[in-house]
């Protein structure tokens, strides 16, 4: 089976930001008439985006040069860990146990929270992983304080 590999930036509205991530085709989910495709894919590593064609010469897409970027992904800290905990509880209904949380790292709650892109984007931005951390457990926070505002709200309105 062919390795197929290829780059997504991050683009907000209209800029494109020179940020991305190497995916690989895992799989072809579904197939239409007009040649597009639903796929899965898996997200190797992350890009620097140093040049930016909107043609690549002899192909029919847009393309550049990249460079990886390492990014540090160290085990979650306690307090983290506590709030990732508090947020399955509260946000997915869910219990986890504390051996789950045990081998946890930065970007495994980046996964499982499913922030919105301009966040992750943001959070990838940051310059260490000690901010990364400090990034996700004010996220986290903030997520609590809205479920508990919605939780206050609830059943005060009706409709007319």
């Amino acid at each position: 089976k062919e390795k197929i590999t290829f780059g997504i930036t991050y683009i907000n509205n209209v800029q494109l930001f020179h940020i991305g991530t190497e995916a690989k085709l895992h799989r072809v989910l579904k197939k239409y008439e007009n040649g597009t495709s639903d796929i899965m894919v898996e997200a190797l590593n992350f890009f620097h985006l140093k040049e930016f064609k909107k043609v690549m010469p002899g192909k029919l897409y847009s393309g550049g040069v990249t460079e990886s970027i390492e990014v540090e992904n160290k085990m979650a800290t306690t307090g983290l860990k506590k709030n990732y905990k508090k947020f399955v509880q509260l946000i997915k209904n869910q219990i986890l146990d504390d051996g789950e949380l045990d081998s946890i790292k930065t970007l495994d709650i980046v996964k499982k929270i499913n922030l919105p892109s301009v966040k992750k984007f943001q959070m990838l931005n940051l310059e260490n992983d000690k901010a990364r951390q400090k990034f996700l457990s004010d996220e986290l926070k903030l997520m609590f304080k809205i479920r508990e505002q919605e939780n206050q709200i609830k059943g005060k309105f009706y409709l007319n």
